[in-house]
């Protein structure tokens, strides 16, 4: 019975302390620009978006604090690029016929990858319908580092989110 009521209390603390940091942050975006909703490390919890003005729209969410997408450079790496081929293997058999097998298999490459600039980390991209709304409701919170900016590409939006700042 005692570690139950232990185990409740520090429910309640972690509880509390999730209710604590986590805020509600509510705004709007013109038709081609850029919301910073917050700055530094966090968790997106919950985002609605509703488009506001009778157009349909793509709207962007960045790992960024920043108005302006073009402040990020990433930097060239080598990757692999994967690909599907066959292998045959031919052989003779015991009495002298020649046989083959084709086997399809998964071969990869090295890829070079160039650097990048003016590119922003994308955590979200949707297409929100005219007089629309889209709920982004992730099971387990969504982090981001930088802070986190939305951007509406067409018209005006209208966004309310749930974060957990690190602040």
């Amino acid at each position: 019975m005692k570690f139950t009521k232990l185990y409740l209390s520090i429910l309640a603390v972690f509880g509390l302390q999730f209710a604590t940091l986590a805020q509600w942050v509510t705004g709007s975006v013109a038709s081609g620009n850029q919301t910073i909703v917050d700055t530094g490390a966090g968790q997106l919890v919950y985002l609605q978006l509703s488009e506001t003005a009778g157009t349909a729209t793509t709207v962007v969410v960045y790992d960024l604090a920043s108005t302006t997408t073009t402040n990020r450079v990433i930097p060239g790496y080598t990757g692999r690029l994967y690909y599907m081929t066959n292998i045959v293997t031919t052989w003779t058999d015991s009495v002298g016929v020649s046989r083959s097998k084709t086997n399809t298999t998964q071969a990869s490459v090295p890829l070079v990858v160039a650097a990048s600039t003016n590119s922003a980390a994308v955590i979200y991209q949707v297409r929100i319908p005219a007089n629309g709304s889209v709920v982004f409701d992730p099971p387990v919170s969504l982090g981001y580092i930088n802070g986190l900016t939305i951007r509406s590409v067409g018209s005006s939006i209208a966004f309310n989110s749930r974060i957990i700042g690190n602040d």
